[in-house]
């Protein structure tokens, strides 16, 4: 999943895709391919599919990769209070795990709950801190209630994929 973290996700697809060629019952890289399609292509049809064959798996993985699959695709689905409940019991559970700690901040950020998505985020960055997409929504839930703080976690965001940054003219 790092190769999320760069500026060529294509590169990540072109990756789930081998692996689902390989394996077509491995579930996590269909639940990786469903947040490809939704977060980078914006197809919602091929994210659902994705997501529904990695549910059809779940009988057949382990019960953390059942919880991924549960929180990923709830997310994916916008239901915000199913994943971060299902977020919140991967993290009881593993609690040194940056990603679970960084979904369940996005999905506080998309409620607007400003503090305790900022609190997320910086637990993920300090178990991760070179990932510039924490970074980011750190920022992002920063803006509202701490704007001077903010802009030092966009820099920092910036500094570790300057990609991120967009010229706003």
């Amino acid at each position: 999943n790092r190769q999320w973290g760069t500026d060529k996700p294509e590169a990540a697809e072109l990756l789930f895709q081998r692996a689902v060629q390989l394996d077509s019952q491995f579930a996590l890289a269909h639940m990786s391919l469903a947040g490809y399609f939704y977060y980078v292509k914006d197809n919602r049809d091929s994210s659902a599919a994705h997501i529904a064959l990695a549910r059809r798996q779940a009988d057949h993985v382990t019960e953390r990769e059942r919880l991924i699959i549960d929180a990923y695709g709830a997310e994916l689905e916008g239901d915000r209070e199913h994943a971060i409940t299902t977020y919140r019991i991967l993290i009881d559970r593993y609690p040194d795990a940056a990603g679970f700690w960084q979904g369940l901040g996005y999905n506080q950020l998309r409620l607007g709950r400003w503090e305790q998505s900022a609190a997320s985020y910086r637990r993920a960055i300090t178990l991760d801190s070179l990932n510039p997409t924490a970074w980011v929504n750190l920022a992002t839930a920063l803006s509202p209630i701490h704007p001077a703080e903010a802009i030092g976690a966009y820099d920092r965001a910036f500094a570790l994929l300057p990609q991120y940054r967009r010229d706003p003219g």
